[in-house]
C-alpha cells in the first residue's frame, strides 16, 4: 500500500515486486509518476497520481484517464501532505 512519505525507491519496488501485469506505472519526471490501469474503449478508466518531492510521496490522488481534474465520485479521498 503507497502512503505520503514513502521514499520514490520504495513506491518502485512495491511495484515491481507485486507484478501488477494489467498496471503500468510511468515516470513522466523524477516528480510526477503515475500508474494507469489498461485502456478498455468505452470504459472510465481511473489513474492514481502520485507526487513527489525530495524523492518522498507528497501526495497520491485518483483521477479519471481522460482528466487530471477530475476525481471519481466513488474514488477515495486524495491523500495530500
Amino acid at each position: 500500500m503507497l502512503e505520503l512519505d514513502m521514499d520514490a525507491k520504495t513506491v518502485d519496488s512495491l511495484f515491481v515486486q507485486s507484478h501488477f501485469k494489467h498496471l503500468e506505472l510511468v515516470k513522466f519526471k523524477e516528480d510526477d509518476w503515475e500508474i494507469h490501469t489498461p485502456f478498455e474503449f468505452g470504459a472510465v478508466n481511473w489513474d492514481l497520481l502520485i507526487s513527489l518531492e525530495g524523492r518522498k510521496v507528497q501526495s497520491l490522488k485518483i483521477r479519471l484517464a481522460d482528466s487530471a481534474k477530475m476525481h471519481p465520485v466513488e474514488a477515495p479521498p486524495d491523500k495530500v501532505k
